[in-house]
């Protein structure tokens, strides 16, 4: 482990770069290194468990990692692929796919608070697909196609 403090406009960052498996490398305003605390992981040349020193960043961020990285597993199960040069049309799409997601946490969340059996809860997709086929309901009727010209037989 190796860790530089430095203050920045009156803002104290600390860079801490961990030798796990890979090099790990944080930024952070909140957390430093200290307490150190030790976590076991796999030894690979000595098969077996040994503990190394994990820096306080790194069992913070673990801690809470759940949440965005959890969203952008789900945003990428069934994404709204688009084919767009504008930038905003993308943005658009990536907005309504995270709408969806967290419509279906929060009714996850809704289901277990309940308590119903987890087989009676919507999957993301069906989820997904019974708000597509609430919304084409609800919109207007299209009015009907006005044809000039000769008609033809």
């Amino acid at each position: 482990m190796d860790h530089r403090v430095t203050e920045v406009e009156g803002v104290e960052l600390c860079v801490t770069r961990w030798y796990d498996n890979n090099v790990v490398n944080y930024l952070s305003t909140l957390h430093g290194c200290q307490p150190i605390d030790s976590v076991q992981r796999w030894s690979s040349k000595e098969k077996t468990h040994v503990l190394i020193a994990r820096p306080n960043v790194i069992k913070a961020y673990n801690e809470h990692m759940g949440g965005v990285d959890l969203v952008d597993m789900l945003i990428s199960l069934y994404r709204i692929n688009v084919r767009s040069k504008k930038y905003y049309i993308k943005i658009i799409f990536h907005l309504i796919d995270l709408s969806v997601v967290n419509a279906w946490l929060l009714y996850r969340r809704h289901c277990s608070q309940l308590k119903l059996p987890q087989k009676n809860v919507m999957s993301l997709l069906s989820f997904r697909i019974n708000v597509a086929s609430v919304l084409l309901k609800s919109s207007p009727p299209s009015p009907p196609i006005i044809r000039r010209g000769r008609p033809s037989l």
